[in-house]
């Protein structure tokens, strides 16, 4: 496989090395640079518990997929950076403490 795509906003990625369908199987260079953070936004939303505003996220290394039998198994290896990142935390403020209730 040699596949190169342009990313929204400037990012790039790039993927080559040999792949198979049956069994599945693939071990690819992978190249990703400057991809917006703020596009992963549904995928890490949920892990992180926050809104990601902005940031870039670059890695390059190898990428590995066997499924030898019934489970896939997925390996990757490489150097990542995150640059000009910023987020929101999901912060409650009470204005009244009489609301919160806790009990043990």
């Amino acid at each position: 496989i040699s596949l190169s795509l342009a990313l929204p906003r400037n990012g790039k990625l790039s993927l080559e090395g040999p792949a198979a369908f049956s069994p599945l199987s693939a071990k690819l260079n992978v190249d990703l640079q400057e991809m917006d953070m703020a596009d992963m936004q549904p995928y890490i939303r949920d892990a992180l518990k926050v809104r990601v505003t902005r940031g870039k996220i670059s890695t390059q290394g190898v990428l590995e997929l066997q499924k030898p039998l019934e489970e896939l198994q997925i390996r990757y290896g490489g150097k990542v950076s995150i640059n000009r990142f910023a987020c929101l935390a999901n912060l409650v403020f009470v204005r009244d403490p009489s609301r919160i209730n806790c009990r043990t």
